[in-house]
């Protein structure tokens, strides 16, 4: 049988412990927990001047990554760490003293490419953990009253420099707040002056030239951002040397700016149809066009993006914009037959399940069966689940994802391939009998006539089937 999940515990039933159990607990659990013994040392400091849990904190940061190298599944206890400091920073200290606050997470941000060096971070916790503490660090600083806001650009510029790691991408925006006006002009101005004297230099090396230039652009870019300035995002990407790549971005932020003519001049020749950036480029030049009162040009917009991929919150924004509901009932017909005779079997598949119309699915996953990949569980399944009222098409899904795992020999699915079995078999026996439809005894031997020796397979399938 399996076993009762157990009730979680609440702070009453804790307290019926009474102190001296508990503490004997927690001191034992402690043992285990390095994070926990350190954030029961950070507690028990708290309460005295903060210079003394500063120097505890300081203590434990610079044990952090400072073991033997973290393997990828204990990463995770490396991040819980990294985060329980960082919260007794903001909780503990920043109400006593901000600036000491701003002055420790600093100092955490310092040593991230230190803690990265020491862990397989391959699920990126660790990386993501430190990524909130620069958050915070550019908080903290903006509750510090007497901050010297040049000060803090010249900080942050220094401090972008060390992202080896992608850590410090959204310092900028962090320390907007911190900023204001002067900080952010005062950032503006220096990163100008090293693109400048940069662009001097003699004999530099083309990968020192780019990847200084492309932190010095980024950094131009976020404080436009800060600033709501559009044309200086657009001067920034310039002296990145490349324009095209963000004409969205560009576009996106002109919008902001109530400038929809420039917005549209410069998404006017991307395609909406792009398999990448089209419902990007469609959102913008949507928008754009509608500020226009260029509103039918809009829905020729959407529709073309519609037609191309198939997108149902395109469609839904174009139906939104019909007129009647005869006309919105007449195009989504007409999305549906796109989708039916769509050259992406896949995009169709998922599109028309998407639409809730089972019987435009039905007839889809029907005709177009051989087209389907059955390997694509997480389209052919729900499309199957959806289907179980029309049992022909939902055995058709069925067999394919069972055939799929038997043709690759994916013997770590034989689970999933003897229930769709089951269920294939399930719906065969709904299926009408004048219908154009190979029983399932007859597809099941021909399935043994190749597979046959696929054993494991064939046992899993009697099993489920006795179920």
């Amino acid at each position: 049988m399996p076993r009762k999940r157990a009730e979680p515990l609440s702070p009453h039933d804790l307290a019926a412990l009474g102190t001296e159990k508990l503490s004997e607990l927690l001191i034992e659990a402690a043992r285990r927990d390095e994070s926990l013994a350190a954030r029961l040392q950070r507690e028990l400091t708290a309460g005295g001047p903060e210079q003394e849990l500063a120097k505890l904190i300081r203590r434990q940061l610079r044990g952090l990554g400072g073991h033997d190298f973290v393997a990828w599944n204990e990463a995770g206890g490396l991040a819980a760490g990294i985060d329980s400091l960082r919260e007794s920073i903001v909780r503990q200290v920043s109400s006593k003293s901000p600036r000491l606050a701003a002055e420790l997470l600093g100092e955490l941000v310092a040593a991230d490419a230190r803690i990265l060096e020491g862990v397989d971070d391959s699920n990126g916790e660790v990386g993501d953990a430190l990524g909130r503490v620069m958050l915070d660090w550019g908080a903290a600083w903006a509750e510090v009253g007497d901050a010297d806001p040049e000060a803090l650009a010249d900080l942050v510029l220094t401090a972008s420099e060390g992202n080896d790691y992608g850590i410090r991408d959204e310092i900028v925006p962090a320390f907007a707040k911190a900023f204001g006006r002067a900080g952010l002009e005062r950032l503006e101005q220096r990163a100008r002056a090293q693109l400048e004297k940069l662009s001097r230099r003699k004999g530099r090396q083309a990968d020192e030239w780019d990847s200084v230039r492309s932190r010095l652009v980024q950094i131009l870019r976020d404080v436009a951002d800060a600033r709501g300035d559009p044309d200086l995002f657009v001067e920034a990407s310039r002296l990145g040397g490349v324009l095209e790549p963000y004409a969205v971005e560009i576009g996106r932020r002109m919008l902001r700016a109530g400038r929809a003519e420039e917005a549209l001049r410069w998404v006017a020749d991307a395609d909406e149809r792009d398999l990448h950036r089209g419902l990007e480029i469609a959102e913008v030049k949507a928008a754009a066009l509608e500020l226009l009162d260029r509103g039918d040009e809009a829905q020729q917009v959407r529709w073309r993006r519609v037609e191309a991929r198939l997108d149902p919150d395109v469609l839904a924004a174009y139906l939104e914009r019909l007129p009647s509901d005869g006309a919105r009932a007449k195009a989504r017909a007409e999305a549906q037959r796109i989708a039916s005779a769509h050259e992406d079997p896949r995009l169709a598949l998922w599109f028309l399940a998407e639409q809730g119309n089972l019987e435009a699915l039905a007839e889809f996953a029907t005709e177009r069966i051989g087209e389907l990949d059955g390997a694509r569980y997480e389209l052919l399944g729900p499309a199957a689940e959806a289907l179980s009222g029309e049992p022909l098409a939902a055995a058709l899904l069925h067999r394919r994802m069972v055939e799929s795992v038997l043709d690759r020999g994916r013997s770590t699915a034989y689970d999933y391939a003897a229930r769709d079995l089951r269920r294939a078999a399930a719906c065969a026996r709904r299926v009408g009998r004048g219908e154009e439809f190979e029983g399932h005894e007859v597809w099941v031997e021909r399935l043994r006539t190749r597979h046959g020796r696929k054993r494991a397979f064939w046992s899993r399938a009697e099993h489920a089937a006795s179920r």
